[in-house]
């Protein structure tokens, strides 16, 4: 459950708080297109317009394109098992594949119909749908076990994160590295082609969050969500294999993954509604991860442009289905059918993850001259608000003089505030003149909002 629970953890949903953050940045702050260049543009400089830029954008529609069709070949791989374990009657690879070309005709449908509309119906009902099926689970299942199961997963994850961050198996040869390529590294792959889609939705709907909410959104709350999911599915799961006597480990010493759902439900009460709902959720799902990566795609090969034309729209929707539906088409039986789309991803997460290196480093830039504009804005402020303060009180010293005199005073003022400018000039300093020299003195150059040239 650790192990699980990492690759699902902090460290992956960071990822997409990296390109969340810039896109964000660039976007709402700079007021720049949905484009993942201009996350880059106090490092490229004039460069991001030109070619560089859109060598950028091209990583990011093929890196979302490839994550999408990934998690989309392992989606219609589950439902099919889903399927054949509820019914008994095994599934061809020619129905298989119909079935993600049935997906991607809903993705299509769904993405015609516009991010207000269809997308965000569909993205709130799986929500809906999910929480109601997670909370059946816990209360139909080993409830306490459950809970007692979610409180110590977090203990140890907690405990465990720094060295599984560490992790590379050196002493388990062969079979280590085999091990770590096919769950740690495919993980973060996956996770990083994943990045720009996620990442410029999240930004999308960021504007007017500071950054600590947007990390606190992004990061803690999926975290969070994520870790009561397994804790939930983990856990019943496991008390069915240790206390229930129901094998999910087969004869090889594996868990078939596309069926262990569904076996878990075999064991609860009213299994085949749950099981039923369990392919409901899968289906709307995996249209809507398909519709929204379609969205961003076009977004990003239409200049940004943040109601893309629908015939693009269709375009990446139907491209999807077609390059899930060839991959598995020419790959093996069972999970082997998606093993191709495993290496591209991997393939196209080295450049991703090179962008997302230049992202933070541009982003460390931007916010370090953002933030030294403000601390020169704030001394700004603070003077004129001392001049004012200072004028305030020597036109009331003067009134005062007046009124119990008849005659004006000589005015006493701190001298550090007006005394060292005429005091060098070995003048005499005239009471009048104080506020035109501080107002004189307190000119700051350069005091403009940060802006690109600023950042280079």
């Amino acid at each position: 459950m650790t192990t699980s629970i990492f690759h699902f953890g902090l460290s992956a949903w960071a990822i997409y708080a990296v390109v969340g953050l810039a896109v964000a940045y660039a976007i709402h702050r700079k007021g720049r297109s949905v484009s993942l260049r201009w996350t880059l543009s106090s490092v490229l400089g004039e460069h991001a317009t030109g070619k560089a830029g859109d060598a950028i954008d091209i990583v990011a529609t093929v890196a979302t394109l490839i994550g999408v069709a990934t998690s989309l070949g392992f989606g219609v791989m589950q439902l099919s098992s889903g399927v054949e374990y509820l019914t008994g009657i095994e599934l061809s690879k020619s129905q298989v594949i119909t079935i993600a070309v049935a997906i991607s005709a809903l993705a299509a449908i769904s993405v015609s119909s516009g991010l207000d509309r269809g997308i965000k119906f569909l993205s709130d009902a799986n929500l809906v749908m999910a929480a109601v099926f997670a909370v059946m689970v816990a209360l139909l299942g080993p409830t306490l076990f459950v809970l007692n199961g979610i409180v110590q997963d977090v203990g140890d994850y907690l405990a465990r994160m720094p060295s599984l961050m560490m992790q590379t198996l050196p002493f388990g040869g062969q079979e280590g590295s085999d091990w770590m390529g096919a769950w740690t590294v495919y993980y973060w792959a996956w996770w990083i082609s994943w990045s720009p889609f996620v990442g410029i939705f999240i930004a999308r709907i960021s504007r007017g969050r500071t950054v600590r909410e947007f990390v606190m959104g992004v990061v803690l709350v999926p975290t969070l969500v994520t870790l009561i999911w397994f804790g939930v599915m983990g856990g019943t799961s496991l008390y069915h294999q240790i206390f229930g006597g129901v094998q999910f480990i087969g004869a090889d010493g594996a868990v078939d993954a596309s069926r262990a759902l569904f076996q878990m439900l075999d064991n609860l009460p009213a299994s085949k509604i749950l099981s039923g709902a369990a392919l409901i959720i899968l289906i709307v799902f995996f249209v809507t991860s398909s519709d929204s990566g379609s969205y961003v795609m076009s977004m990003l090969t239409t200049g940004g442009n943040t109601t893309p034309p629908m015939s693009v729209r269709l375009l990446w929707a139907i491209l999807t289905g077609a390059v899930t539906a060839s991959l598995l088409a020419a790959g093996g039986e069972g999970l082997q059918g998606t093993a191709a789309l495993q290496t591209l991803v991997i393939m196209v997460a080295l450049p991703m993850s090179v962008l997302m290196i230049c992202m933070g480093v541009a982003l460390w830039r931007d916010l370090s001259v953002e933030h030294e504009w403000i601390v020169r804005r704030e001394r700004r402020l603070l003077r004129s608000r001392l001049v004012e303060d200072t004028v305030a009180a020597v036109a009331e010293q003067m009134d005062d003089s007046v009124r119990s005199t008849g005659r004006v005073e000589p005015i006493s003022l701190p001298e550090p505030l007006w005394a060292w400018p005429i005091r060098k000039q070995g003048k005499p300093f005239p009471p009048l003149m104080l506020p035109k020299i501080i107002g004189k003195d307190s000119k700051d150059a350069g005091d403009g909002e940060p802006d690109d040239k600023g950042a280079q």
